[in-house]
């Protein structure tokens, strides 16, 4: 008998491919189908509802588990949502909130809390994971006897630190900083394994205090058999695949833009960058004018 898999995807539905955390996902799903009984439970939209259509396509030995999203209108949840209005407003207002620029969010939604807990005392998973720092905080709401695995797409207070080398900051913000790092860690440390797409980010986690086993399994993709003295060809052309809502993305392919992009493009000049992701118009523009 396999062992049975359920993972949670809240967000970053992994198809289509437009993201680098999506590309993670998808070719990690596509290599365990055929060594694990797996089971994907998403958030029912409409967007997710037709990728989901298109992977059971591609992927028949995977089960997906749609959640529906309750609104249940009482005392507490339109207190909630002015509470919630207001906190947008005033974020929109003062620019420079940190709360803001570091989307601190702890939010849990307690009717997909129960809603997973029943899904895996009625199939019996023997391990439940999860992706993306949105869905660490899950970890407490998961039953004790299933092992848990937390897949560490981006070390957050890694990029929180760098954020705030790169702003003025006061006392508060760096207090809200450290407070989020010290919950990271302790919510890493309930889960029973970490995986990190680099070994890089698996020593920082252990350097800092995360005592769970972590491992690291690069993202890559490839095709066929693995043959290390195998030279690769490229058909003119570089592709990067990310968006530029997340910051790195486009701070990374400036970088590269403007040390080395000149200099190769010099020697091959038929080649082709190609910038795969959602991307803003100005950020284009910006980009295309000057490359």
């Amino acid at each position: 008998m396999r062992t049975k898999l359920l993972i949670i995807l809240s967000n970053n539905f992994p198809y289509p491919i437009v993201t680098g955390g999506q590309q993670a996902v998808h070719h990690m799903i596509r290599c365990l189908r055929s060594e694990l009984d797996i089971s994907i439970v998403y958030l029912d939209t409409n967007k997710n509802r037709d990728a989901a259509k298109a992977l059971k396509e591609m992927w028949k030995e995977v089960s997906f588990i749609p959640y529906k999203k309750k609104y249940r209108l009482n005392y507490y949840s339109i207190k909630d949502l002015i509470n919630r209005g207001v906190h947008y407003f005033l974020n929109r207002l003062f620019k420079n909130n940190m709360e803001k620029a570091i989307g601190y969010n702890n939010d849990l939604d307690p009717n997909f809390i129960t809603f997973i807990n029943k899904l895996i005392e009625m199939q019996h998973f023997d391990i439940v994971q999860t992706e993306f720092y949105a869905a660490l905080p899950l970890v407490y709401g998961l039953p004790t006897n299933v092992k848990k695995v937390f897949v560490q797409h981006e070390i957050k207070f890694v990029r929180n630190e760098r954020l705030v080398a790169s702003l003025r900051t006061n006392q508060l913000d760096k207090s809200m900083i450290n407070r989020c790092k010290s919950e990271e860690i302790a919510a890493l440390n309930q889960y029973d394994t970490i995986i990190t797409l680099t070994d890089v980010d698996k020593m920082i986690l252990i350097s800092n205090g995360v005592n769970s086993p972590v491992y690291d399994s690069p993202a890559i993709i490839y095709e066929g058999e693995i043959n290390e003295t195998e030279s690769f060809e490229f058909e003119n052309s570089i592709v990067f695949l990310g968006g530029s809502v997340h910051v790195p993305n486009y701070k990374g392919i400036k970088w590269f833009l403007e040390h080395v992009w000149t200099k190769f493009s010099s020697l091959y000049p038929d080649i082709v960058l190609k910038i795969i992701g959602n991307w803003e118009n100005r950020q284009i523009t910006e980009l295309t004018n000057k490359y």
